[in-house]
């Protein structure tokens, strides 16, 4: 477990170079993905579970699921986390990825 756990903080750390909690809300929202405020899984939790729960090849809604409610500390069910797919979910992963490309090119240009 605590090889998960040194894994996890790796991969936030790294995750960490490209966002934080204001740029995800602030992407969130201009996609639709966030309407309002979150109740039980914001925009950070929902990005981060999906990668955590990809980096340790565990891809299904339990284990994204699972990943959030560690995270976000409030129980998050499998069911919940699929009725945050749709459309602005998926404007919103778009939106992410565009930013991080983005990103990677102005640090990729700024480098002497």
């Amino acid at each position: 477990m605590s090889t998960s756990r040194f894994f996890n903080s790796k991969i936030k750390k790294r995750f960490d170079i490209f966002f934080n909690g204001s740029t995800i809300d602030t992407i969130a929202r201009s996609s639709g993905f966030l309407q309002r405020s979150a109740k039980k899984i914001s925009p950070m939790d929902f990005v981060m579970g999906f990668v955590l729960s990809c980096s340790q090849m565990q891809n299904t809604f339990s284990q994204w699921a699972f990943q959030i409610s560690q995270l976000s500390g409030t129980p998050v069910s499998k069911q919940a986390v699929f009725d945050r797919l749709g459309p602005s979910s998926v404007a919103f992963a778009k939106a992410l990825l565009e930013h991080v490309l983005l990103q990677g090119l102005c640090y990729r240009y700024r480098r002497p």
